[in-house]
């Protein structure tokens, strides 16, 4: 790398940790989703431990919620 773009780097880095902290800051989480994601949709990926999963909800069964 140049020294003019390390520099730049510098420079940039300071109002990236601005934007961070401002970020931290907020209540309302901001987050990004991978778009790559989407070729797992309505895949199974862990076969065993759906039927796992599964077994053992209709032995046991949710729990009940209770609303105030």
């Amino acid at each position: 790398m140049t020294r003019l773009a390390i520099s730049r780097k510098k420079k940039n880095r300071g109002t990236l940790d601005m934007k961070k902290d401002e970020l931290n800051q907020s209540k309302i989480p901001i987050v990004k989703i991978d778009k790559r994601l989407e070729r797992f949709r309505g895949k199974v990926l862990f076969p065993e431990k759906l039927e796992k999963a599964n077994e053992i909800l209709t032995r046991v069964g949710l729990p009940k919620l209770t609303t105030k």
